[in-house]
């Protein structure tokens, strides 16, 4: 394992103990009749999940969505045996690697299914799928029409795949007005119940996403799928104290120079600040490339020595530039980008001056930023993706 004065000194601190609590009270809102599924896309929301992966094999998880093939592959490379259901598209060209690993395809059109079947017919093996209904969304599944019913009927009768599951996708489970979301739900039950009159084992029902959990526990079903919830965001339109989950992570750096600026002098590209007084200046060597947002320009701030600091000029490529005028601070202390401790900006606070959703702020940090892994305060991994 690596030391921290082995990688960069800009990374994404994680800290599993606020993911596992997150995952704990997660279970315990849905109880235990109803699967927890731990949505893990986008290499976890940002985090990492190959610092993750054991302490979620280990914690009340039951199985993993993903959104690619890919996702899913890099699971079974890690040794879980748990289910993992693809919630995307797959094509049919990969259908081999599903068969091959036991992984649960989305499916949404009967030719899918027939072309899943055969293959799997022909490895005297039976795969398994998961339905997906669009109820809304627009975005994959099959729509709410008769003939929709009949392919879904089809496809049950097709003996190279078996339905362990079907689902649906909430639109706004976090707006305030949830009509839309009853809307959907009662379609989605709708849909289900005409299958079932027709004889069709439709498997695990499953519509709540992280918002749903939250706000809408009644619609639990069979499964829930937990994404964001685990790494402890929440929109800030959910009632937090049904899930009070816990931001589980920090993206940390440290000052590289510190240097006095005359007044009238313009700081970094285009000098988009200019200094009115001497101001002292701390720079940071973490950039736009790193994944925080060039749109932070002279708005953002950052932490240093539990004082709020202000950038200062544009954001650069790799650097960027804060004001620490009356701050006490020299080369090597530490910075907090966004995080949870005392006076750290807060991922929330980053999505509501971007006007964007908070996930956008973690799911994009880049590869190049080592993740450090914590627990019970110690370091126990660090990831480096340009190192390994």
């Amino acid at each position: 394992m690596y030391n921290l004065e082995d990688i960069r000194p800009t990374y994404l601190e994680v800290n599993i103990d606020r993911i596992i609590h997150n995952i704990d009270i997660t279970k315990d809102r849905v109880g235990q009749d109803t699967e927890l599924m731990g949505v893990v896309k986008g290499d976890l929301y940002g985090l990492g999940i190959r610092g993750v992966f054991k302490y979620l094999e280990d914690s009340r998880i039951n199985s993993y969505g993903v959104a690619t093939l890919n996702e899913a592959l890099e699971l079974r490379r890690l040794g879980t045996k748990k289910n993992i259901l693809i919630l995307g598209y797959t094509p049919i060209s990969q259908f081999k690697y599903l068969i091959e690993e036991n992984i649960f395809p989305t499916i949404y059109t009967y030719e899918d299914a027939k072309a899943l079947s055969d293959l799997a017919l022909e490895k005297n093996k039976v795969a398994g799928i998961h339905i997906k209904v669009d109820t809304g969304m627009h975005r994959i599944g099959f729509d709410l029409s008769d003939g929709s019913i009949d392919q879904v009927e089809k496809i049950s009768k097709l003996d190279g795949v078996k339905i362990e599951g079907i689902f649906s996708h909430f639109v706004g489970s976090e707006e305030i007005d949830k009509t839309k979301s009853h809307r959907q739900a009662e379609n989605f039950l709708d849909f289900c119940k005409k299958l079932e009159d027709r004889g069709v084992i439709v498997g695990k029902k499953h519509m709540s996403n992280s918002g749903a959990v939250v706000d809408l526990p009644e619609y639990k079903f069979d499964l829930v799928r937990n994404g964001y919830n685990i790494t402890g965001l929440y929109d800030p339109t959910v009632n937090h104290e049904n899930l009070p989950v816990i931001l589980a992570c920090q993206l940390k750096t440290i000052v590289a120079r510190v240097a006095e600026v005359e007044e009238g002098e313009g700081i970094g590209y285009n000098s988009t600040f200019v200094t009115d007084k001497k101001t002292k200046i701390a720079t940071l060597p973490i950039g736009y490339t790193d994944g925080y947002k060039k749109q932070l320009s002279n708005r953002g701030q950052v932490q240093i020595n539990g004082q709020r600091a202000k950038i200062r000029g544009t954001i650069c490529m790799d650097q960027m530039m804060v004001d620490v005028s009356d701050i006490d601070c020299k080369v090597g202390d530490p910075v907090i980008v966004f995080g949870y401790e005392d006076n750290a900006p807060s991922v929330l606070e980053l999505s509501q001056e971007l006007k964007t959703g908070n996930i956008d702020i973690i799911s994009n940090i880049a590869r190049r930023v080592p993740r450090v892994y914590v627990k019970d305060g110690k370091i126990v991994d660090i990831v480096d993706y340009l190192l390994d």
